[in-house]
């Protein structure tokens, strides 16, 4: 079921368990030790485990679009956005484990190129913006404690104005929001958390 936020859309548990059990399995196989980084300058990027403590992987496996790009079209129009965009990042596979995190950001501001491996080089969307974010809980949230996953409706009055998207802790939840949305992953206190972050991308805002 499709529930209407304002700030973002949600399926709950809408991903089976089986399926998500796949996609864990086969986004386990593409791991490395290497953790994930964040941005440094404008255009260069380091690791900093204060502000992002996670490790991740790229996959663009066809079956993967087919099964989530239905709720960026519908998510688009029903949340009113409207969103220009052409089609999607690489998939991002992130495995967070004992005290792994990521802390206040946006997906906006990350310039469309590659990057970890994320992209072709000679893709055509290069220099494409990310327009609206996809997240996806893949474990069974009896797996793991903490990890819980904020939003800041009010931007950068984060302190002021977060709020929980408790839904998201739901095995195969599906979530969307504009990627201009700051938004964080508290630490995990137990077990092993892994998700999907998919980006919808399309020419720059004007």
């Amino acid at each position: 079921m499709i529930i209407d936020c304002d700030q973002w859309f949600y399926w709950k548990a809408e991903i089976d368990k089986k399926t998500c059990e796949k996609i864990i399995k086969h986004g386990k196989s593409k791991l490395t030790k290497e953790l994930a980084v964040v941005r440094t300058q404008p255009d260069s990027y380091g690791k900093n485990k204060k502000t992002r403590d996670s490790n991740i992987a790229w996959i663009n496996d066809p079956w993967l679009y087919d099964i989530f790009k239905k709720y960026f079209i519908t998510a688009n129009e029903k949340g009113r956005w409207r969103f220009e965009y052409e089609w999607f990042e690489d998939i991002q596979f992130t495995s967070y484990t004992k005290n792994q995190h990521y802390d206040w950001h946006t997906d906006i501001d990350i310039p469309v190129k590659k990057l970890d491996g994320a992209m072709d080089p000679k893709a055509k969307l290069q220099g494409k913006m990310r327009k609206l974010s996809c997240v996806i809980n893949l474990t069974d949230p009896k797996k793991f404690k903490g990890g819980d996953f904020y939003f800041a409706l009010d931007g950068k009055g984060i302190k002021r104005n977060a709020v929980e998207f408790k839904e998201l802790k739901e095995q195969g939840t599906i979530g969307i929001f504009p990627s201009y949305q700051y938004h964080k992953v508290m630490p995990i206190t137990q077990g092993h958390r892994y998700s999907l972050v998919i980006w919808a991308l399309g020419e720059p805002f004007k």
